[in-house]
């Protein structure tokens, strides 16, 4: 079945690990990602996600116009990503970003309610693009003026976490954890500082069934 192929992965957006005042609502949403074969045209998917599935946020995993299109006047909250390949042109360059956020956010704000932009995927958990961890807090700052010019104060800019920032997932309580020492003082202390200073919350995403 196509929908199956969607990838609509529960997602509980009420484990958003929050270094802010910012206000946090309870509440189940659904990862849509777009790999697989024989998927539903977007109008259909978040039909399914709305009147099926019954979920009331979606986060999508860039900017896809034709999904952003769809989600517009559904009432769903929106989390929209920049994609992990374009982190170096939005962090080096004001006029990328600018552009980037009149063509994915303005076109489609307020009709489509996008509530946070997240700077790339689990970026701090891949290795293979090491050279870009240094860019993903200028490239939330770059954003963040973007939409500031944009007169769009409404929508908060975050990023998303693997587990695995964390130097172990098995500490228990949670708060006795700390951040693996190669990314604590460098990235994620102003990370958190812009967090806090925006009054946005960062994504932590965690899958309790690799452990088993």
């Amino acid at each position: 079945m196509g929908c199956l192929l969607l990838h609509l992965h529960l997602l509980i957006l009420s484990c958003f690990l929050s270094s802010s005042r910012a206000e946090l609502k309870s509440g189940v949403g659904i990862n849509y990602g777009q790999l697989g074969n024989n998927l539903p045209q977007p109008p259909h998917a978040v039909e399914l996600i709305q009147h099926t599935l019954k979920a009331s946020r979606v986060k999508i995993y860039d900017a896809n116009p034709d999904i952003l299109r769809a989600l517009g006047g559904t009432g769903l909250e929106v989390s929209m990503q920049l994609p992990n390949e374009l982190i170096a042109a939005a962090a080096s360059n004001q006029s990328f970003s600018d552009e980037w956020v009149r063509s994915n956010v303005a076109l489609f704000y307020p009709k489509t309610r996008i509530r946070y932009i997240l700077i790339g995927n689990e970026v701090l958990s891949n290795q293979d693009i090491i050279r870009v961890w240094p860019d993903v807090v200028p490239a939330m700052e770059r954003v963040q003026r973007s939409l500031k010019a944009q007169k769009i104060t409404a929508v908060k800019v975050t990023t998303s976490l693997g587990i695995d920032v964390l130097e172990s997932s098995l500490v228990f309580p949670p708060s006795n954890a700390t951040f693996r020492a190669d990314i604590s003082g460098r990235i994620i202390k102003p990370m958190l500082e812009f967090l806090r200073r925006t009054g946005s919350v960062v994504f932590l995403d965690v899958y309790p069934f690799f452990h088993w």
